[in-house]
């Protein structure tokens, strides 16, 4: 609408222009010249008046010629003027369409399926983008252990796209985990790309590049990466996650972690086994309902001064 309105602008200030351009011009027909010799007393011979004659008919001609090319100019102009207006009213109804919509309920469901679905599309655009890539390399050639490459890396990427479901399924799931570790606040998404040295995998959650973000990723992907072989393959029934997974990251996203992976237990009928000082465990807050003790192991160590830990003595 911008546009159109400053080419609006432009094309009414050309038709002020021609429309002013076609005021009629004076023909002279010689009768000043005329007066002022007789003015003066001098008699012009017939030739000279029939000559004035002359001039004016072609000064005639050539006004009549530059009307009609200024009236096609100004017929063209009005013509594209009518059309800015149409089309920056066509724009107006679909801006009072979208900010009327806007005004509803339920935008936030709508955000969230929207980021769900940009999560897809940024996955698909990522394989598409490195297939282009791929495609322009195939067409320069080169050497026989190139070609070799190539035409693993082409296998590669038809065999990922025949499993563009199982993809599919691991960018939700990673959607999934991400935006219940973190709602709104931080985007992520998961690209899966055929690259020359084999699959790539790429994790991301927007944020400084801390060991809290990128200890989520791996959280994200693990989740992931579980259902999925749930899905295809039956699964190992467990998923075990150490304390140091859990270092830098905030207890709020600790918790809903833990939350997560008991969800996950059930989801691939197993287990979820996470390794936590029982400090930091206290500083855990769960939503109500879930009961994170009754799924604690006890733990007894036994130390002596002739034995150790579970039986060995470190020195």
């Amino acid at each position: 609408m911008e546009n159109l309105s400053r080419e609006a602008v432009t094309v009414g200030s050309a038709i002020a222009h021609i429309e002013q351009s076609l005021v009629a011009e004076d023909v002279s027909d010689g009768k000043a010249v005329v007066a002022l010799y007789s003015a003066a007393g001098v008699q012009l011979p017939e030739q000279v008046l029939w000559t004035f004659d002359q001039v004016k008919v072609f000064h005639e001609s050539v006004i009549s010629n530059r009307r009609h090319h200024l009236d096609s100019q100004l017929v063209a102009q009005k013509r594209r003027l009518a059309e800015i207006n149409s089309e920056t009213a066509v724009l107006a109804a679909r801006r009072s369409e979208i900010l009327s919509s806007l005004k509803g309920k339920g935008a936030f469901s709508d955000m969230t399926d929207a980021t769900r679905q940009l999560a897809i599309k940024q996955g698909e655009l990522a394989r598409l983008e490195n297939q282009l890539a791929d495609a322009l390399l195939l067409e320069k050639g080169g050497t026989e252990r190139r070609d070799s490459e190539n035409k693993l890396l082409a296998r590669l990427q038809v065999d990922l796209a025949a499993r563009m479901d199982a993809v599919s399924n691991a960018v939700l799931a990673v959607e999934e985990a991400r935006s219940a570790l973190y709602a709104s606040d931080r985007q992520g998404y998961l690209e899966i790309n055929a690259t020359a040295n084999g699959p790539e995998f790429k994790i991301k959650i927007d944020g400084n590049r801390s060991g809290g973000i990128s200890s989520m990723e791996i959280f994200c992907f693990a989740y992931a990466l579980s259902k999925v072989t749930k899905d295809r393959h039956g699964g190992p029934h467990f998923l075990i996650h150490d304390s140091h997974l859990f270092d830098g990251v905030d207890a709020r996203q600790v918790a809903t972690a833990i939350e997560l992976g008991a969800s996950l237990a059930d989801y691939i009928e197993g287990q979820y086994i996470v390794l936590l000082n029982s400090d930091e465990f206290d500083k855990l807050h769960f939503t109500a309902g879930f009961d994170a003790r009754a799924s604690v192991v006890p733990t007894t160590l036994n130390d002596t001064e002739t034995g150790g830990l579970f039986g060995f003595r470190f020195r």
